[in-house]
């Protein structure tokens, strides 16, 4: 069964591969990953039935068809699991109205087609990788620019992708583009009323 998450593509920012180098002199064993891959996942739904994958593709552009652009503000350093014994190091991305309600829009229907969602939404853009135990260097950076701004992002489309295993970690295929090109942005997405916005 094929792995599937859905992620906004980001490109390649003078700033991020700045900071993808400054990394890189910080601890040479780092693995970066690759700025072609550079994303920010919006929902990651695991093994999917193949016969399963078009009824969701069908479902996600119905959620996305009228939607705008989504501006994304990318902020600050930061590791999974945590910043003492980081695995994954990333730039974080600024929660925003308009993100938590495409995220949320897409996930209702992902999870009506019976697919369990991840608990905890935390968006932003992986830049390395590792293994081993950090240098005092990279922790010092980490810890230091926690906050530190790194521009602006405004993603056209939501991408499903597949992740399949391979001998270097994880390839990603696009398995269905859908564009932004609505005028709600900053407004109410398609179905949704003015009460489950707050307003």
């Amino acid at each position: 069964m094929p792995r599937l998450f859905t992620a906004f593509p980001v490109p390649a920012l003078r700033a991020l591969h700045e900071q993808a180098d400054a990394f890189r002199q910080a601890d040479l064993r780092l693995r970066m990953e690759s700025p072609e891959r550079w994303h920010v996942t919006l929902n990651f739904l695991g093994d999917v039935a193949d016969s399963e994958v078009g009824s969701l593709a069908g479902q996600l552009r119905k959620v996305t068809c009228g939607v705008g652009p989504v501006p994304i503000r990318l902020q600050g350093l930061g590791a999974f699991p945590d910043l003492r014994l980081p695995r994954v190091i990333w730039v974080g991305v600024e929660s925003s109205h308009e993100l938590t309600l495409l995220h949320a829009r897409l996930g209702r229907v992902i999870e009506e087609m019976g697919v369990p969602l991840e608990p905890v939404f935390v968006p932003h853009v992986t830049l390395a990788r590792m293994r081993h135990r950090p240098s005092q260097r990279l922790c010092s950076m980490l810890e230091e620019q926690s906050h530190s701004p790194f521009g602006v992002i405004v993603p056209k489309e939501v991408v499903l992708y597949e992740s399949r295993p391979n001998a270097a970690g994880q390839q990603y295929h696009v398995l269905e583009r859908f564009v932004l090109h609505g005028d709600s942005l900053g407004g109410r997405f398609p179905g949704e009323n003015a009460a489950e916005q707050g307003s």
